[in-house]
C-alpha cells in the first residue's frame, strides 16, 4: 500500500473546507488511491503523467488529481476540488510543477 503526500495547494484547500463529511469523502477516496494507485483515470494531453478521480458529493462532483511515485511509493496530490473549472486551474499546476 501506497503512502500519499498532499501538495500545499492541497493542503490549502483542505484546510479551508468546513464540512467534515466532505473531508471524510476525500479522505476515504485518497485511500482507496493508495491501495490501488492506478485505478484512475490515466490523463493525456497537457496532464499526461497525472490520474483524476471522481468524489461525488451532495453538492455535486469533485476532483482528485495526482500522480504515482514508484521508487518512494508516494501518492501525491497535486490538486483537489470541485469539478467546475477543475482541469482549467490542474492543467497550469502541473504545469508550474513540470518547470521546477
Amino acid at each position: 500500500m501506497f503512502d500519499f503526500e498532499l501538495s500545499s495547494r492541497s493542503k490549502k484547500v483542505m484546510k479551508k473546507m468546513k464540512d467534515k463529511k466532505l473531508i471524510r469523502k476525500y479522505l476515504d477516496r485518497i485511500e482507496e488511491i493508495c491501495e490501488s494507485p492506478y485505478s484512475g483515470d490515466k490523463k493525456l494531453g497537457d496532464l499526461e503523467g497525472t490520474y483524476g478521480v471522481h468524489v461525488s458529493y451532495i453538492d455535486g462532483t469533485h476532483c482528485i488529481l495526482y500522480f504515482v511515485i514508484e521508487d518512494r511509493e508516494i501518492i501525491y496530490i497535486i490538486l483537489l476540488g470541485p469539478h467546475e473549472r477543475f482541469y482549467e486551474e490542474a492543467k497550469r499546476v502541473w504545469r508550474e510543477m513540470k518547470e521546477e
